[in-house]
């Protein structure tokens, strides 16, 4: 009879499911975006990929069909460290 091969045994110990679940989070935010200084007027917008960029303070963006002016950029870390997403809050003005 021939000998059939001998299955290879992984070992667990080397293998770190940990990495794989915290990844995605690694460059992941959360942008709100705040007109005028209305708080009612808040728009949230979560990236997970972090493909979108943060606009700076005193650039001009379109948003809802008009321009607008990053007047403030402000960023927030919660306590659940490390897998906290941080937000980033854009205050921004229509009167340029």
């Amino acid at each position: 009879m021939a000998e059939e091969p001998t299955p290879k045994i992984l070992k667990w110990g080397k293998l770190r499911p940990e990495r794989v679940i915290s990844a995605p989070m690694g460059h992941a935010k959360q942008i709100v975006f705040r007109y005028n200084g209305d708080p009612k007027t808040e728009e949230s917008d979560l990236d997970m990929d972090g493909d979108k960029s943060v606009p700076e303070q005193g650039s001009i963006i379109d948003r809802r069909g008009e321009r607008w002016k990053v007047v403030r950029v402000n960023m927030e870390r919660s306590a659940e460290e490390p897998f906290a997403v941080p937000t980033y809050r854009i205050f921004l003005t229509n009167e340029l």
